[in-house]
C-alpha cells in the first residue's frame, strides 16, 4: 500500500508534531517542579491538558492524511502502556501531573513508532504531474523559507536576476560541475541527473528565464526567438521538467506544459514538471544562501 501523502511530506509533519510534544512535555515537567507550591499550580496543569488535548487531537488528524489504513491511528490513541515503569518515573505524588507526565511520554513514544518504522512499511506517494519546489528533496531547505521572507528581494513579483547568475546558484544547489553556456537552438539551458526526488535520483531538464526579458510575465512567445523553446525543452531525455521565470509565468504556459505532460503519459510514460517563479526563485537562492 501507498502513503497518502509524499514521504517527505509525511515526515516532515509528523517531526514537527514530535517536536511541539516534546515542548509540551517540558512545559508539564517544568511547571510541576517549579509551581506546586505557589498559587497558579491548579491553573497551569489546565493549561497543559489543554496544550496536550489539542496536540493530540491535530497529531491524530495528520496521521489519518498519512496513513493509508487506520491501524496507526488506532495505534497512536491507544498505546501501549507500561503501567509500572509509568508509576516509577512519574509519581511526584499529584496524580493529576503524573497522569499528564505519563499521557504525552507515551504519545511520544508512539510517534516515534510511527516516524521510525511504520512509516516505511508503505510505498511512497506517486509523483504527481506536477510539482512544488518544496516537494523535491534537493530543494527541501526551501520549506523553511515562506513568502514573507523574501518579500524586500521582489518588486510586484519580480526577481531582479540575471538568467546566469540563477543558472549558477541551481548548478552549485545540484552539484552540477558544468556550467552549460547559453546558445540559440539548445534543447535546455540546464540539465542534470543529480536531483533528488522521493528519495531517488532522477533526470530533469530546466528552461530558464532571466531579467534579460524585462517584463513581469512570461508568455509562450517570450520562450526562444520562435516561441519554440519549451518545444524543444520537452526533446530533452528527462523525467521532470522546470521552467523557471524571475517574473510570473503565464497560466498559457502552465496550459501548454500540461498538455504536453498528459501526452507523454499518456503514451505510458511517467514525466512532471515544475514551474519556478520569482517568488519561488528567490526563496530557493535564499534557501542556499545565493542571495547577496
Amino acid at each position: 500500500m501507498r502513503l497518502k501523502i509524499s514521504k517527505n511530506k509525511a515526515e516532515e509533519q509528523l517531526i514537527d508534531k514530535l517536536i511541539v510534544g516534546y515542548q509540551i512535555q517540558n512545559f508539564v515537567l517544568e511547571n510541576y517542579s517549579n509551581n506546586i507550591t505557589q498559587q497558579n499550580f491548579e491553573t497551569n496543569k489546565q493549561i497543559a491538558e489543554g496544550e496536550i488535548n489539542k496536540w493530540n487531537q491535530e497529531t491524530a488528524n495528520i496521521i489519518t492524511i498519512v496513513f493509508p489504513t487506520n491501524l496507526q491511528w488506532h495505534y497512536f490513541n491507544r498505546p501501549p502502556v507500561n503501567r509500572l515503569e509509568s508509576a516509577l518515573q512519574t509519581n511526584n505524588g499529584d496524580i493529576g501531573w503524573d497522569t499528564l507526565q505519563n499521557f504525552i511520554k507515551n504519545k511520544i513514544i508512539a510517534l516515534h513508532r510511527l516516524l521510525e518504522i511504520d512509516i516505511k512499511l508503505y510505498t511512497d506517494f506517486p509523483i504527481g504531474k506536477r510539482l512544488y519546489v518544496e516537494d523535491i528533496d534537493s530543494f527541501r531547505n526551501v520549506r523553511d523559507i515562506n513568502a514573507d521572507v523574501v518579500k524586500n528581494y521582489l518588486d510586484n513579483g519580480y526577481f531582479d536576476k540575471s538568467e546566469d547568475e540563477v543558472q549558477i546558484a541551481f548548478e552549485q544547489i545540484l552539484n552540477e560541475s558544468f556550467h552549460k553556456k547559453d546558445w540559440v537552438g539548445e534543447e535546455n539551458d540546464l540539465y542534470s541527473t543529480n536531483i533528488i526526488i522521493n528519495g531517488q535520483r532522477t533526470s530533469c531538464a530546466f528552461l530558464l528565464k532571466g531579467n534579460g526579458l524585462r517584463k513581469n510575465s512570461m508568455e509562450i512567445k517570450d520562450c526562444g526567438r520562435n516561441g519554440d523553446q519549451i518545444v524543444r525543452l520537452f526533446q530533452s531525455p528527462a523525467q521532470i521538467y522546470f521552467i523557471q521565470f524571475v517574473g510570473n509565468i503565464s497560466e498559457n504556459i502552465i496550459k501548454d506544459i500540461e498538455g504536453k505532460i498528459n501526452e507523454r503519459n499518456l503514451r505510458g510514460e511517467n514525466i512532471s514538471y515544475c514551474a519556478i517563479n520569482g517568488q519561488d526563485t528567490a526563496r530557493l537562492l535564499k534557501a542556499y544562501d545565493k542571495l547577496n
